[in-house]
């Protein structure tokens, strides 16, 4: 992951690149096809947005959110997996939930 700044904007965004060769070697297309599906969609406070997403001859580009601290998926991961008291944390601070 980089950090990527636009020319014409004071935004931070974060720059995902992975190698096509590599996505190949893994079985990993349909998994990257899905992330990318998934990341356009999501619209949540915790997990980073799909604002850009485009390609070279060999790699792939995913720019997203820049969210200083990492995203809700990195901590989850970093973690593996959360207590009761903090998953309850994240749901409760989701828009939408009663």
């Amino acid at each position: 992951m980089s950090i990527a700044n636009l020319q014409d904007a004071s935004r931070v965004f974060a720059m995902k690149v992975l190698k096509k060769s590599v996505i190949a070697a893994k079985g990993q297309a349909e998994h990257t096809r899905s992330e990318r599906s998934i990341l356009c969609e999501i619209r949540h406070p915790y997990i980073v947005r799909l604002r850009y997403a485009f390609q070279s001859e060999e790699k792939l580009y995913l720019v997203t959110d820049y969210y200083n601290g990492g995203s809700l998926f990195f901590h989850l991961r970093k973690s593996r997996g959360f207590c009761e008291s903090r998953a309850c944390f994240y749901a409760v601070s989701s828009p939408g939930l009663p």
